[in-house]
């Protein structure tokens, strides 16, 4: 049970980070990866 949670949890930190970039470069490109991912991450944080 906890070996699975586990495992979800990195994937599920993984495809945060993936999606974080993703949306950075679509927007203003790699320069901004740092700056979006982080501001992405506090918005999930206060929404949950």
């Amino acid at each position: 049970m906890k070996k699975g949670f586990l495992v979800f949890a990195i994937v599920f930190a993984v495809t945060l980070v993936l999606t974080g970039m993703l949306f950075a470069q679509a927007k203003k490109g790699p320069a901004a990866d740092g700056k979006a991912l982080w501001d992405f991450i506090q918005k999930e944080k206060y929404q949950s």
